[in-house]
């Protein structure tokens, strides 16, 4: 099998506003149905970051929708990194 037959293709289709926020929208055809859009993706023009990402089933009708909210840029907190105190280590084998 051939890595391209494995592989989504994006559609730029317009942009749309998404709480405010301008967004690229494309249709995502995914490798095995080809033939028909799997979903429809919001990627915020500015960051490049997805904003909602709807799958859509057979009939063309959404199913699922996912929208990715609270999303802070920048460098994560140190802390995040840190491991707990009550964590233990164990030995490598």
């Amino acid at each position: 099998m051939d890595i391209a037959e494995l592989e989504d293709t994006w559609q730029f289709v317009g942009n749309e506003t998404v709480d405010g926020v301008i967004c690229e929208k494309y249709e995502v055809r995914r490798a095995s149905f080809p033939d028909r859009v799997g979903g429809v993706c919001l990627i915020d023009a500015l960051t490049k970051m997805r904003i909602r990402f709807t799958s859509i089933n057979k009939k063309g009708d959404p199913v699922v929708t996912v929208n990715h909210r609270n999303v802070v840029l920048g460098a994560p907190n140190a802390s995040c990194f840190e491991v707990p105190f009550e964590y233990k280590r164990l030995p490598l084998r």
